[in-house]
């Protein structure tokens, strides 16, 4: 039974959580948008920094998608949120849409590429 679009809420994903990589079970995916902040490509995943941050005019791409609520636990949990890998905030994307997105916590690896604009870099 689909959720009431109502009881959804907006989460903002730039990497492995994207339409055509892991995409949740149960998400609804809503449209292509950017967020205001730097991403960086750690190989395997994307970290994103520093969102929001006033003094970066930088904006990378990703896609709103639409969640029960309740999916939370289970993303924060595959995110590392409790070990401070990542933590989740909420932030307006360039449509004005408010939406979830999680930030990066720890510092950049040494082999870090970036800041791009998109992750995975080539599609």
């Amino acid at each position: 039974m689909a959720a009431n679009n109502a009881d959804l809420e907006l989460l903002f994903v730039y990497g492995l959580l994207q339409p055509g990589h892991r995409f949740p079970a149960g998400a609804e995916p809503i449209q292509p948008d950017r967020v205001r902040g730097l991403l960086y490509d750690l190989g395997d995943y994307p970290a994103a920094i520093d969102i929001d941050i006033d003094l970066t005019e930088s904006w990378f791409e990703g896609y709103l998608i639409a969640i029960p609520p309740e999916m939370f636990f289970d993303l924060d949990q595959y995110e590392c949120v409790d070990e401070g890998l990542y933590r989740r905030i909420q932030t307006e994307t360039e449509s004005g849409k408010c939406a979830w997105v999680y930030e990066y916590l720890k510092a950049l690896p040494y082999n870090a590429t970036g800041p791009i604009t998109k992750w995975p870099m080539a599609l």
